[in-house]
């Protein structure tokens, strides 16, 4: 494994660090408004459904969260399930990986 995010502080107009801080309410607020909407919670057996929620990636190059309500073809007999990779969200550009193998 390689180290793929490199530790990064970003500083103002003048050099000096700049703290970024989004409040955990502030990103509560947003997802409550914006996830758990996908079809899937409409499924008769939903309330037994093994994933569910918002989950996010961490060190996982540009994948970032995860809406499982967007997943498809829920089978509960067969523990199966599809999800369009294409709904996942994901961080813009990518750092280069160090110490790669």
């Amino acid at each position: 494994f390689g180290k793929l995010i490199p530790e990064y502080i970003p500083v103002d107009n003048s050099g000096e660090p700049l703290q970024v801080l989004v409040q955990n309410h502030a990103v509560r607020s947003h997802l409550e408004k914006v996830a758990g909407r996908g079809k899937l919670v409409n499924h008769p057996d939903y309330r037994n459904m093994p994933l569910k929620g918002v989950y996010m990636f961490y060190g996982n190059g540009p994948d970032a969260l995860i809406d499982f309500s967007l997943m498809t073809n829920w089978d509960p007999q067969n523990n199966s399930l599809d999800f369009d990779m294409a709904l996942l969200s994901q961080q813009t550009g990518l750092p280069s990986i160090e110490f790669a193998n």
